[in-house]
């Protein structure tokens, strides 16, 4: 790995997040069933735009982290971090054949 870095590395949404007071109803209850830390970041907000796969994102990575046997909660973060960069390559955009490389 070359680009490898300790540094903070900077993100920006690509689109806006939502804006906590002008938040629907669905969108409100989603952001609640997040850590409470959590429910004002960027990052959070910005899922908020789709309710529907904030919260079963939280579910489903509540029932990763919180569960009461398996592994170690270090362990747990590196299998995530492996399932999703292993999701995130085989879900990236392909060209399409006979497509010129850009």
């Amino acid at each position: 790995m070359s680009r490898f870095t300790m540094d903070e590395v900077a993100w920006h949404p690509r689109i806006p997040p939502v804006a906590a007071e002008q938040a629907t109803p669905a969108q409100l209850a989603a952001l609640e069933a997040c850590p409470p830390a959590q429910r004002r970041s960027t990052y959070f907000l910005t899922l908020a735009n789709d309710p529907g796969s904030l919260g079963e994102r939280g579910a489903l990575f509540n029932s990763v982290m919180y569960a009461p046997r398996g592994l170690p909660r270090a362990e747990r973060e590196l299998a995530t971090a492996v399932v999703s960069s292993s999701t995130a390559a085989s879900t990236a955009p392909r060209s399409m054949p006979g497509a010129s490389p850009s």
